[in-house]
């Protein structure tokens, strides 16, 4: 399994558009294929959000992200309004591969 992370900071005040953007996003992105999504918020006011895109592999995400590329677009341009002095190299995915799964453990 493979996870894009991407990490970053809603504007004060904007949380709440941010998740509603992000429902948009994660509707889109399961409907193309990806596995599951998390946005976890912090729990301490004021540090960086994660969102998490978990994919069959990394040929699978970049499938995926082709095929609601158009969609996506004017979505992400109203992203950038709503997260905190990011630019679009600062919002890049940073790719990890599940090395354990206690779900794929306790199944065994």
């Amino acid at each position: 399994m493979y996870v894009a992370v991407y990490r970053y900071r809603p504007r004060a005040g904007a949380e709440g558009q941010l998740v509603a953007l992000q429902q948009r996003v994660a509707a889109l992105f399961h409907g193309a294929g990806c596995r599951r999504s998390l946005l976890l918020r912090p729990q301490v006011e004021g540090n960086d959000w994660l969102d998490l895109d978990f994919f069959d592999s990394e040929s699978h995400a970049a499938a995926v992200e082709a095929r609601v590329a158009a969609e996506v677009e004017p979505l992400y341009q109203q992203f950038l309004e709503l997260v905190d002095g990011a630019t679009p190299a600062e919002l890049a995915a940073e790719g990890f591969v599940v090395a354990v799964d206690s779900a794929t453990l306790l199944a065994g």
